[in-house]
């Protein structure tokens, strides 16, 4: 019984202070904040029981444990609810929680995982775990820490026997009493334990074990004391651990000291309520049961003076009242109903905390305030429990859905939120491995992001955040709130999912997560784990690993020696092809097997300009899936290869659903792991009937359709459909546009037409030009096929939504609608509803003064937009009365007659308007809206426009000023081809007396015509025919002839096609003719000039001739600006300047280019010796002139010995990086590799080293090459200074040459160690700037100025970032930057 003074229980003396000095404190329930503020008093008078009984009754414990009553050191009875490798989650009474970690179960199971952990035995870790505790299982906890965070409690507890009878000494235990023990090692005849009391030992025998129950060492358990061997220095304790010795009821000799969790005690009733049951064990003990720990007892046994079996939960530290239930050490019970189940649940009573529900016969159910509380109207103020009671009536049914099961309580934890009622991803056991998901980002931590879907939390690991190597700021990207794709990668035996965000696996269909499906010669993607030298590790879903061998790599690399660990990096995607099993382990390949009829075999049988049928099977954001051909072949359409039009690229992307069938696709490359498809140049092929070719039927000057593909920091690369090239084509910035203009910002895949310059056939390569796209200078014919094209493909989706039975489309242009006004937005667009639930809007401009949301209003519809799933009404009646109900497109006028119309809606492809004249039927016009080049005229009601054509139920117009200033234009340049044409018939007549200069003239009359503009050509014939009586309105067509004309057909009888319309060659062969006509006929000429006996006058002229011949010769010896263009003209003029390298390359040139190598070489050595030896780097260019020589067109072995020689002459280090590049730029890469590998040999702390190789595999696209680079760099530069310069250098040659989002990593990751380096800052944004990423660098400035910096360096920022907004900003950025600064500069004054 108690012996404490602030407790008195009578009956007991009170001894001595020195008797108490002496005593040790065995009190188990000790906290030591009360012990330590106490002191011992000894008191005099003797205290009754009467009045023991009296302050017992006084006190009025009820609840149960809750977190505040929780302290540390208290003892609890807890129960196991969850089990993983590092800790055990256990629940306490009163629905509380605690973690006791893997080194608190015991002192023993602690050293077995020390000696797992040191032998690398993984596996025998992880299974040990779930072998000493078992989900269910009751145990003693003692309360180490417990601290309230953000998200509520958290509570550290040990299990550890050391810890539960750490109060205790080897004499102080008694016969019968339970007490709680470990396994140390197994005997012969049973088990060695120890209750972690110091002399303390204890056995059990095989016999007293339950039959065929085993222990593992270390494991806790209940056991009963059966027999003492005590003596003053050890003791001996003989125990039992049948489930019928630890059950039974405990001694009543014990005292409180004796008491632990989980202990089976005997309570005398003497009160009971409601709430809970007050009464007495042991001698003066006092215990106390809540009502919810006897919910399923009869409450009708329960009387007073009768007596209860009851387990002891814990004792309150202050009072010393025992909390009991009447639940035993084996009564816990599994969960008869799976979690996440939807079940129907009766009320049974409502509770201050919550209510408690009935499910089936015989389970209880718990639903907390904090649940019902979103199930209950919104009102400010309002009693919970009243609200609860009107809201949920006893003995009613409710659908409930099952959270958690606690095993403590024997409770199911529900809730009827309907949101989470109808939730399909509740639980891991709604998902599925591979399964594609939407992800919101839960928290990010620094092992990865915490994801949910639905109810269910999972992780993302750092190594799929991204697609590319990991590095830290790559989830700076990542906010709380936002929504990603993800995978599921897997699910794990204890419930948690794992997820991926790396792009390659979420664009893969095949998914790798069982071992059946690894059949061999089949394809899978999946990514690195491990890299070593033998090999790498591959990960696929699930479980699944596999290996890809050292061997096996190499002997797929044409003879190049690869190093797994450089050649992959951890996390990498990658796709292999299954090998088979070997000592059954996965075996993998790059490479698909020799023997394999693979997919890829399949995919190169579609040629590249074959036009095949398709089935659309999946809808991604890039493009379409599809199945082509009969084979039903894996293909791919990027998005803007649906339509010519990239703003209805994104229409149809969003039009088509899977299984939707689309004809006639033309391949454009079959090179990838899918052959990519194109609509768009389906179309274009067709129409114009083009053709595919070789990369030998390429001539120069021929049109060549293109699609771009990405920007570089010198042009940009676009990919064509050439049947036997499939590499990207490099255009200069030069070829694009003039040095002053900016480079145009292309889409990606966006078309262009281009021009072919070269066709090297032995490299290969193409060399090529983008026509212009000047606006200004189309004609109106190509901007009428254009926009007839757009018209055509709008209405190919209209026809696409009328056969999906779209609401859409049911509502046809002109018709009048009723719609009611849903929302008025801040410009005063409103958003309305239609009859059948569709969705339109009016703009402000066309909706009448008086609406209000709510209100109906009548409108008519003038447009369908597709892209927002909108109907375009307009709603003013005096505008809907000219606008005709029946939009058919006809009119009582004529074709290329003038009109008025007034402007009703502006999209993006065209103006609509409607033609106010009455013989136009009200009918509606669209406008090309390129052809809009006043703004004024988007506001008129009265636009001039020409109408020019019919093209189904639409009226095509130009607007007539367009017309007229084209006609003025067509004018001029006929003007300044006939004066053109006049000067050279004037020539020609002056010199016709002459019969063979006759002809020589009318040779430059057939090159000048044909040198005359083809543009000029086909505005003559072509636009000015349709324009040219349009202004007064008739309709015929006055066509233009002159003699210009004629003479201009004669001389160009082959007809050159439009540029936008074929692949055409511009053919100079009349030029060639003329030319060497000329030539011969000055050849006789001269023959016919020596028969002839030449006259006085004729040979002074012909003296006079030979006088001004040598005198231009002496003229052209002493002008040095002349190049020479033989060898005795180089030797005169390197007399004057020896020492020039420039010169004397060009010698070596001359004799290259007239296929004179060894002169070459010679030229080179005389250039060697003849330059001053002080000037090393004229001596230089040379050297490396002649190893470029040598690389070209002499043998390894000349080469080798050249470099040698020219290494001893030259600065080693300049020569290595000159040879490098020379062998980089001819695409000799295995010799590149092995001279870099001698340099990084000898060259180590050379920084120019570093960098220069660096930018060498960035202009390869070898960029894990270069990032290797850089790591070795720091590996082998260890000053600080310098390793920081090459981290921005290197970040820099990232973002000019390399991937974005890994520069970007690059500079976060430098800015994070080193936020005060301004000038990184600026270089920062500067490359951003460059790569035209203007929004990312503003978000870099902005994130700038939040740094906490000197006031000079926030100056200088600041002044930046002003001048970054004058430049790239408009004037409302530009003033907010300067109130930051300002806002900057009161802070300074505040502090």
């Amino acid at each position: 019984m108690l012996q404490n003074d602030s407790f008195p229980r009578g009956g007991k003396k009170i001894v001595a202070v020195e008797q108490i000095k002496r005593k040790r404190e065995d009190n188990l329930f000790r906290v030591d904040d009360y012990q330590k503020a106490k002191k011992v008093k000894v008191k005099q008078p003797k205290e009754d029981s009467s009045r023991n009984q009296a302050w017992h009754m006084s006190l009025k414990p009820q609840g149960t444990l809750s977190y505040n009553k929780i302290q540390e050191d208290m003892l609890l009875l807890s129960c196991v609810r969850h089990v993983s490798n590092l800790a055990v989650q256990i629940e306490f009474s009163g629905l509380t929680f605690g973690l006791v970690t893997i080194n608190a179960i015991s002192d023993t199971f602690t050293k077995n995982l020390s000696s797992c952990l040191k032998t690398g035995d993984n596996e025998s870790y992880a299974l040990s775990v779930r072998n000493v505790v078992k989900i269910g299982q009751l145990m003693p906890a003692k309360i180490i820490s417990i601290k309230k965070t953000e998200k509520g409690h958290e509570v550290q507890a040990t299990v550890n026997p050391t810890a539960i009878n750490s109060e205790r000494v080897h004499k102080a235990f008694k016969k019968g009493e339970l007490v709680w023990a470990n396994i140390v090692s197994e005997l012969d005849h049973g088990y060695e334990l120890t209750v972690g009391v110091e002399n303390c030992r204890v056995f059990l025998p095989f016999k007293n074990i339950d039959k065929g129950q085993k222990y593992d060492v270390g494991e806790p358990l209940y056991c009963v004391i059966h027999k003492i061997d005590e003596s003053n220095v050890a003791t001996t304790l003989t125990v039992s651990a049948k489930q019928e010795h630890v059950s039974k009821i405990q001694p009543n000799d014990l005292s409180l000291n004796h008491l632990i969790p989980g202990m089976k005690v005997e309570l005398l009733i003497e009160e009971v309520t409601p709430q809970g049951i007050r009464g007495q064990f042991f001698e003066n003990c006092f215990g106390y049961i809540d009502e919810t720990q006897f919910s399923k007892v009869n409450a009708a046994t329960l009387k007073e003076g009768t007596t209860v079996d009851a387990y002891v939960l814990f004792v309150e530290p202050i009072t010393k009242v025992t909390y009991l239930t009447l639940r035993g050490l084996g009564n816990l019970t599994e969960p008869k109903f799976e979690l996440g189940k939807i079940v129907s649940a009766k009320i049974l009573r409502i509770v201050p905390k919550g209510l408690y529900i009935q499910l089936g016969k015989n389970e209880i159910g718990f639903v907390t305030n904090k649940r019902l509380l979103k199930t209950l109207p919104k009102e400010k103020q309002f009693d919970i429990v009243q609200a609860v009671r009107s809201r949920y009536h006893i003995g009613k049914q409710y659908d409930c859905r099952i959270l958690d099961y606690n095993y403590m309580e024997q409770l199911y934890i529900c809730t009827f939120e309907k949101q989470l009622i109808k939730e399909p991803n509740f639980s891991a056991k709604d998902l599925a491995i591979g399964q594609c998901v939407k992800l919101i980002v839960d928290k990010i931590v620094p092992k990865g992001l915490i994801v949910k879907t639905g109810h269910v939390q999972g992780f993302v690991p750092n190594m799929h955040v991204s697609n590319v190597q990991y590095s830290e700021n790559l989830k700076a990207k990542f906010s709380v709130g936002m929504h990603v794709d993800g995978r599921i990668l897997n699910i794990t035996t204890e419930g948690n999912v794992i997820f991926t965000l790396k792009q390659g696996l979420l664009d893969s269909e095949k998914c790798l997560s069982k071992p059946e499906d690894a059949v061999p010669k089949s394809q899978h993607v999946g990514f690195v784990v491990q890299t070593k030298i033998s090999g790498a590790l591959i990960s696929f879903y699930g479980d699944i690993k596999g290996w890809i061998s050292n061997k096996t790599l190499n002997s797929e690399n044409s003879g190049r020696y690869v190093d797994p660990r450089e050649y992959f990096f951890i996390g990498q995607v990658v796709s292999v092809w299954i090998l088979g099993f070997k000592n059954d382990k996965l075996q993998l390949s790059l490479n698909a097997p020799n023997d394999t009829v693979n997919l890829e075999e399949a995919q190169k049988n579609i040629a590249v300009g074959e036009f095949l049928n398709g089935t659309v099977v999946k809808i991604h954001s890039e493009g379409l899936k599809l199945k082509v051909g009969q084979e039903k072949i894996e293909a791919f359409i990027p998005t803007n290869h649906l339509s010519n039009n990239l703003h209805l690229c994104q229409i149809l992307q969003k039009t088509y659903q899977e299984r939707d069938k689309i004809n006639s696709l033309l391949c454009i490359n079959n090179r990838n792991s899918a052959p990519i498809m194109s609509r768009r140049e389906s179309l274009a092929y067709k129409k114009h009937s083009l053709k595919t070719y070789k990369l030998r039927q390429l001539k120069k000057n021929m049109i060549l359709r293109c699609s771009f593909e990405e920007n570089s920091q010198t042009g940009i690369y676009v990919s064509a459909p050439i049947k036997d090239y499939s590499e990207k084509i490099f255009i200069p910035t030069e070829n694009i546009c003039n040095s002053e203009e900016s480079l145009p910002q292309f889409e990606k895949q966006q078309h262009i037409l281009t021009k072919v310059l070269n066709v090297d056939l032995d490299l290969p390569k193409i060399d090529l030009s983008v026509l212009s796209n000047d606006s200004s200078n189309t004609s109106p014919e190509d901007v009428l096929k254009s926009f007839v094209e757009t018209l055509e493909e709008i209405k190919h989706i209209s026809d696409l939504y009328h056969k999906k039975s779209s609401k859409l489309t049911k509502h046809k242009i002109g018709s009048p609608v009723k719609c009611k006004i849903q929302n008025i937005d801040l410009n005063g667009t409103c958003y309305v509803t239609l009859a059948n639930d569709t969705e339109g809007v009016i703009p402000k401009h066309l909706k009448p003064s008086n609406c209000e949301v709510g209100s109906v209003v009548e409108g008519v519809v003038l447009e369908h937009n597709f892209l927002d799933n909108l109907v375009e009404i307009c709603a003013l009646n005096s505008i809907n009365q000219k606008i005709n109900k029946l939009q058919d497109g006809v009119v009582n006028k004529s074709f290329h007659s003038s009109c008025t119309a007034k402007i009703l809606l502006i999209t993006k492809p065209y103006v609509i308007g409607v033609l106010n004249d009455k013989c136009c039927n009200r009918q509606l016009v669209y406008i090309p809206l390129s052809c809009m080049t006043n703004i004024s005229d988007l506001c008129t009601d009265k636009l001039k426009v020409i109408i020019y054509r019919r093209l189904g139920n639409r009226i095509i117009g130009l607007p007539k000023k367009y017309v007229r200033s084209l006609k003025k234009k067509t004018e001029k340049q006929l003007i300044r081809r006939e004066s053109k044409l006049k000067i050279i018939r004037k020539d020609t007549e002056d010199i016709v007396t002459d019969e063979d200069e006759g002809i020589s003239s009318s040779s430059d009359i057939i090159i000048e015509t044909s040198s005359v503009n083809q543009n000029e050509k086909s505005i003559t014939n072509e636009y000015s025919k349709q324009f040219h009586n349009s202004e007064n309105g008739s309709d015929e067509e006055a066509p233009l002839t002159s003699s210009t004309d004629k003479s201009y057909k004669e001389t160009n009888s082959e007809p050159v096609l439009s540029g936008t319309n074929a692949f055409y060659i511009i053919n100079d062969d009349n030029k060639f003719e003329s030319e060497s006509s000329s030539e011969e006929e000055e050849n006789e000429e001269v023959k016919n000039s020596k028969k002839k006996k030449m006259s006085v006058t004729e040979r002074r002229e012909a003296v006079k001739k030979e006088e001004e011949r040598i005198a231009k010769i002496e003229q052209q010896l002493i002008d040095t600006s002349i190049s020479p263009q033989s060898a005795e003209q180089f030797d005169r003029m390197l007399l004057a300047n020896p020492n020039s390298s420039e010169l004397w390359l060009q010698y070596i040139s001359m004799h290259v280019a007239a296929t004179e190598l060894d002169k070459a070489r010679s030229v080179g050595r005389r250039a060697i010796e003849t330059i001053n030896m002080t000037l090393v780097k004229e001596k230089f260019n040379i050297w490396v002139a002649l190893l470029n020589l040598e690389n070209m067109y002499g043998t390894k072995e000349s080469f080798e010995k050249l470099f040698e020689e020219a290494v001893k002459y030259n600065d080693s280090l300049e020569m290595y990086l000159s040879v490098i590049k020379v062998l980089a730029a001819s695409g000799k890469l295995l010799e590149m590799e092995e001279k870099i590998k001698k340099l990084r040999s000898k060259e180590k702390q050379s920084t120019q080293m570093w960098l220069e190789i660096g930018r060498v595999y960035y202009s390869l696209n070898k960029f894990r090459e270069a990032r290797n680079i850089k790591e070795a760099a720091l590996k082998s530069i260890l000053d600080k200074k310098r390793q920081f310069d090459l981290l921005v250098r290197f970040a820099i040659l990232e973002c000019q040459l390399g991937d974005q989002e890994n520069a970007i990593a690059n500079f976060e990751t430098i800015l994070g160690m080193h936020p005060s380096k301004v000038n990184i800052w600026i270089i920062y944004v500067d490359q951003m700037v460059k790569r035209k990423n203007i929004e990312f660098a503003r978000k870099i400035l902005e994130k700038a100025v939040t740094q906490k910096l000197g006031v000079k360096l926030m100056k200088i920022l600041f002044q930046k970032f002003i001048n970054f907004e004058t430049q790239h900003g408009t004037p409302e950025t530009v003033e907010k930057v300067k109130n930051l600064a300002k806002g900057y500069i009161t802070t300074l004054g505040e502090t």
